[in-house]
């Protein structure tokens, strides 16, 4: 995955920008991974705090329209975003949306949980490799989930 990620980059001078909290779960655990991927690539990558970074999470909510912290932005060297990450990593944001509103949110923070300590960062990982090699391509990859 390293090398896919160093090759999304070569030729562009790519930056992250994270608005990220440390009390929050999926900040926790996936920031680190991002983070990693970023520096393995030689990408810039810098975390804010959200009330600094509002203006980005209130132009990228949650699938379900909730502000929502992890959000990753990828920009080029000219500013411009190229993508973006909302929240969770895609299987993750694929079954939680629909959880929500079929059982507790006990209930869904305890899946939530489980996806982590199985995932280990493998999904988040990949999918910000997915999002630098379409911003290579010339495309905006910034997937907020499917409604169902």
């Amino acid at each position: 995955m390293v090398t896919r990620a160093k090759t999304a980059v070569q030729g562009g001078a790519w930056r992250i920008l994270v608005v990220a909290i440390d009390a929050c779960g999926d900040s926790m655990n996936t920031v680190p991974y991002v983070a990693r991927v970023a520096a393995l690539a030689g990408i810039d990558l810098r975390i804010v705090l959200p009330t600094a970074g509002r203006a980005v999470q209130d132009s990228h909510r949650s699938l379900d329209g909730r502000i929502a912290t992890p959000t990753f932005v990828l920009l080029d060297e000219a500013g411009n975003e190229r993508g973006c990450i909302v929240e969770q990593p895609r299987p993750l944001r694929e079954w939680a949306a629909p959880e929500r509103s079929k059982v507790s949110l006990d209930s869904v923070h305890a899946g939530i949980r489980a996806f982590y300590a199985r995932d280990k960062g493998e999904s988040i990982a990949l999918e910000t490799v997915e999002m630098l090699e379409a911003a290579k391509a010339g495309k905006t990859h910034c997937d907020r989930g499917t409604a169902r």
